[in-house]
């Protein structure tokens, strides 16, 4: 075989291998595109629940349920409820929130029948359905209704029949309460209770009671001491819709480190609420002008 001819076919066999090359280039780029249009089938959505928040957290969050609605408020300390005298929103519970609202997707459609919205949740809430509706202050108006069923997230915008699935979870949004940061008050003391004094000052006719940790207790005392240390409360108002009532019971509680709390008791339709006041109180900010309401259970064990 002759030079030229050597050349001649390596060229051959280059031109060959470049047309091979190019044929399997195109084969997986096929290949790609049917897996892509595969993963994006008819009925996925992709569309992000809240766009303003990918970029910008809201300064103003509003919540509407069939049994209530309120606010989620920016302030220049963090996040309040003004529905809830203004009390201070748990920080925990709030930074879920806005992480679910700046990446929640519109995932698989679903149903959009509205004879079906409570059945995923979704149900509007101003007809008593079962849907949570959300509303940020740059929301131009239109809103996203949130249900949960089986554990699943479902969403659907605000006059909207379209469901779709929701790829984030949401925090409980059917409870103002449950937002709330009691824990801030600091009433779980680690200091150990010393005394215990209480009053009736809507009843002078019954005597008072003074209770020492270091004498004989009985079982009520005993009780009552550990209800004290125990306070579990489910609610917050502003202490002006006490029109003025008298506490039925205040209690007077001394620590070891000298510390003092005191605990005003109010009957408030068929609720027991207390007033906290004293410096055994991490942050009495929070309890001036504001009156809380009391397990059940706890309040009854106050009173001896």
């Amino acid at each position: 075989m002759t030079l030229s001819e050597a050349r001649s076919r390596d060229r051959r066999y280059a031109l060959l291998t470049l047309v091979v090359l190019a044929v399997v280039l195109a084969i997986c780029l096929s290949l790609s595109a049917i897996s892509m249009s595969g993963s994006r089938p008819a009925g996925y959505s992709g569309a992000v629940l809240f766009p303003q928040a990918q970029t910008l957290a809201p300064e103003r969050i509003e919540i509407a349920t069939s049994d209530e609605t309120y606010t989620l408020t920016r302030n220049g300390l963090g996040w309040n409820i003004p529905e809830k005298a203004g009390f201070a929103v748990d920080p925990e519970k709030i930074e879920q929130m806005l992480s679910a609202m700046s990446s929640a997707r519109f995932t698989f459609a679903r149903t959009s029948l509205p004879a079906r919205f409570d059945e995923l949740g979704l149900g509007a809430p101003d007809t008593g359905g079962t849907g949570a509706l959300v509303k940020t202050s740059d929301s131009a108006g239109m809103g996203v209704i949130i249900g949960l069923k089986n554990d699943l997230t479902y969403g659907r915008r605000e006059n909207e029949d379209q469901t779709y699935r929701v790829d984030q979870t949401f925090p409980a949004l059917h409870s103002a309460s449950w937002w709330l940061d009691f824990d801030g008050l600091g009433l779980d003391r680690d200091a150990e209770i010393r005394s215990v004094r209480i009053e009736y000052p809507s009843d002078q006719s019954q005597p008072g009671y003074f209770i020492e940790e270091s004498a004989e207790l009985t079982a009520d005392a005993r009780a009552l001491l550990i209800a004290s240390e125990q306070l579990e409360i489910l609610d917050v108002a502003d202490a002006s819709t006490l029109n003025g009532a008298a506490p039925y019971n205040v209690l007077t509680i001394h620590y070891e480190d000298d510390a003092s709390l005191t605990i005003r008791l109010y009957r408030r339709g068929n609720a027991v609420w207390s007033g906290f006041s004293g410096d055994a109180l991490s942050a009495p900010e929070l309890a001036e002008g504001r009156i809380f309401r009391l397990d059940p259970i706890s309040a009854s064990e106050l009173v001896p």
